[in-house]
């Protein structure tokens, strides 16, 4: 999860906060699902950024 406090954060947490802090605008649900994959189906409170955008741009490195 990534919110404002840390860059990259993993936690383990119950999906009511998880769903509390969404609410809140505490925190963000990033999609990385490709294009494909997102029409088929998404949150329509996620960002949507392609995992192979993120390695393209070498933001992130699997």
């Amino acid at each position: 999860m990534i919110n404002d406090d840390f860059m990259f954060k993993d936690r383990h947490e119950d999906y009511s906060v998880i769903l509390q802090e969404l609410r809140a605008g505490k925190a963000k649900l990033i999609d990385i699902r490709e294009r494909n994959e997102w029409a088929q189906l998404h949150f329509k409170c996620a960002m949507h950024i392609p995992l192979s955008d993120l390695i393209r741009a070498r933001v992130w490195k699997p």
